[in-house]
């Protein structure tokens, strides 16, 4: 079934929530949609979901898979099975606001860009008392690189952006071009790798301002098995595909510098929940890195690591009390004292 855009929704005994996912995709202002819901083996009601949207909606269509084989081939197998121009993902445990894809395609058909990325809203469910809802978006205005690149004014958003897939639109020609699928062999950041992978063939990207995915977090991803101790040469690899692209992308000095600090920082605290006890993860890492850039942003992760944790605990603890209000409040704190840290770095690498 050919439409405009497949939306790809991957999804595994997430049955409670898939419901309001397929809901959201097929309420799209965008018609001319072509959704393929691929189960990932689920063992729940995820079936019995799937049927029902694909009988009230002919452009519904079901691929269950016969065994369990994780994000990165179920997103595959559904890429495998449309021939839609653009497509887009969707996690089946989130949803979308009508005017998601619509924001996207309109961008992508009128700069003929072939990779469109969007910010989004993060839904921090806190049991009974309700959602924390905490929008992301990567630009202020439409931003195309890296044809035109420059300053960024918000470089944190901006590299969270470019981490998932299910912010995005592709144009799948350009995928079926150059072979690109994600990696089986990524237990982790499969989508930044996708991504990059993407990055380096496309003449431009562009980066839009829309917030309209909702992104859900729970506990635990059910349909990504994570392993129990971090594989280091990955996270290593993924450093320095992050550091290349900065370069290719010609960001000036302050803006490199702030998202070199951001992205160490991340790839710790991913480390942190992983490692062995006894394990320092940075150490680990700056053992198998050369690069003086990278060996730099690891050394401020370092640096900053404790104070931003510590930052974040009381957030969290509000939020397992179901203090929303309390909770938004302190997010709000952490995230200015974030910002001034990621000035104050920049101002000072720049010395």
């Amino acid at each position: 079934m050919t439409g405009t855009v497949a939306v790809v929704v991957t999804t595994h005994n997430r049955a409670a929530l898939l419901d309001k996912a397929l809901a959201s995709v097929r309420a799209q202002t965008v018609d001319d949609l072509d959704i393929v819901v691929v189960d990932d083996a689920s063992t729940d009601g995820t079936p019995a979901v799937c049927r029902r949207h694909a009988c009230a909606d002919r452009r519904v269509r079901v691929l269950r898979l016969p065994r369990n084989v994780g994000a990165a081939r179920a997103r595959n197998a559904g890429l495998a099975a449309v021939d839609a121009p653009y497509v887009a993902f969707m996690d089946g445990d989130d949803h979308a606001e009508p005017a998601w894809i619509e924001d996207m395609l309109r961008v992508a058909q009128r700069t003929g860009v072939p990779l469109v990325a969007a910010g989004h809203v993060v839904d921090v469910h806190a049991g009974g008392a309700g959602v924390l809802a905490v929008p992301s978006s990567p630009v202020d205005d439409v931003t195309l690189v890296p044809a035109a690149p420059g300053t960024l004014e918000r470089p944190q958003a901006f590299i969270w952006a470019m981490g998932y897939c299910w912010n995005k639109l592709y144009l799948r020609s350009v995928l079926e071009e150059h072979g690109l699928r994600f990696d089986p062999a990524c237990s982790l950041f499969e989508d930044m790798m996708f991504n990059l992978d993407v990055m380096q063939v496309v003449p431009q990207a562009a980066f839009i301002p829309s917030t309209q995915y909702h992104y859900v977090q729970h506990s635990a991803d059910r349909l990504t098995n994570r392993p129990q101790a971090p594989d280091l040469p990955f996270r290593a690899q993924l450093a320095r595909r992050l550091t290349d692209q900065l370069a290719a992308w010609r960001l000036d000095d302050d803006a490199r510098t702030v998202l070199g600090a951001l992205l160490g920082w991340s790839i710790a605290v991913e480390c942190s929940r992983t490692v062995p006890t006894g394990v320092d993860p940075v150490a680990a890492l700056s053992g198998s890195l050369a690069e003086p850039d990278v060996q730099w942003l690891l050394a401020r992760a370092a640096a900053a690591r404790g104070d931003v944790r510590r930052a974040d605990r009381p957030v969290l603890d509000a939020l397992r009390a179901g203090r929303v209000r309390r909770a938004r409040v302190l997010a709000r704190a952490v995230w200015g004292l974030a910002t001034i840290r990621a000035r104050a770095g920049a101002r000072l690498a720049a010395r």
